[in-house]
């Protein structure tokens, strides 16, 4: 578990470092899972309650506000009261073992903001080395962990390079859109813009995936953002904010970012007919002109 990344939840509302190779995924209403595909990783959660008082509240209020259920919370070094709980289940018939951290911190104006953490793992699995090593860091992380200082202030989104899980995730996309490559010609035709194109535009108009069928078309997202690094010179980076992390293309030289991961996708959704070919000729001029 050497590599990590930070999680801006919510563009900063409180901000954590995971393994890099976990995934992530958000709700729209709010709350976040975290995980790893291989067995046996745990599971954890995240969601964050907000409440509105008279004033923000000081040490011992927050404190006291942990206290509940036999949790005996501490006061942190940074400012915020943590109580650590772990409690046994059952769910769907597989005894687990959750992990429950919680952080509270006062947010100005007049708020109490709590960070709820549990981390769940089949129970047999509990104290294995690997989950040990797991509780341990994500416990540390939890601890150092800070919250936005004042509500609706949250941090701006990062570009970074690539890192190896999302060397990964782009490759397992791209896999989806070449398993409809029908021979050794149509595969050398995909190296070229315009073979990756035609692919595209043959899987859309023979309506292969379902508008519900999200991961999919995302990944002919991908293929269609390979595309347009292809021709256009951009290159592949990530961006993350408090929804999470995201491949994107980024022109050198310039703060431009396109993001291919929904252009396809949402039109889908939305019902929206469309030519991939001339919604790839509209973007490659706007970045012609950008250049």
């Amino acid at each position: 578990m050497s590599q990590l990344k930070t999680i801006d939840y919510r563009g900063g509302v409180i901000r954590f470092r995971i393994p890099a190779n976990w995934r992530e995924e958000y709700e729209e209403e709010g709350g976040a899972t975290f995980y790893a595909d291989d067995e046996p990783s745990g599971t954890l959660r995240l969601n964050i309650l907000t409440f509105e008082g008279s004033a923000v509240p000081g040490r011992e209020e927050l404190l006291d506000t942990l206290r509940r259920d036999g949790a005996v919370p501490e006061w942190l070094p940074t400012g915020h009261a943590f109580s650590k709980q772990t409690s046994e289940a059952e769910e769907d018939g597989v005894a687990i073992t959750v992990f429950l951290w919680q952080l509270a911190s006062g947010v100005a104006p007049r708020h109490l903001r709590i960070a709820v953490f549990s981390y769940t793992l089949d129970t047999r699995d509990a104290g294995s080395r690997r989950a040990l090593a797991e509780q341990a860091l994500l416990e540390a992380e939890i601890r150092a962990a800070p919250f936005a200082p004042e509500l609706g202030v949250t941090a701006e989104p990062s570009v970074s390079e690539l890192q190896p899980a999302d060397f990964e995730r782009l490759a397992a996309q791209r896999a989806v859109v070449e398993a409809y490559l029908g021979d050794d010609e149509a595969r050398r035709m995909y190296q070229t813009t315009a073979g990756k194109l035609r692919l595209l535009r043959g899987l859309l108009q023979n309506k292969v995936f379902r508008p519900d069928q999200t991961h999919e078309l995302q990944s002919l997202g991908i293929v269609f953002g390979d595309a347009l690094v292809q021709e256009l010179g951009l290159r592949w980076v990530v961006v993350a904010d408090g929804y999470g992390r995201d491949p994107a293309l980024g022109l050198e030289g310039t703060s431009v970012l396109v993001y291919p991961l929904t252009m396809i996708s949402k039109r889908v959704e939305d019902g929206e007919a469309f030519d991939v070919v001339d919604l790839f000729n509209g973007i490659a001029e706007k970045i012609e002109e950008l250049k």
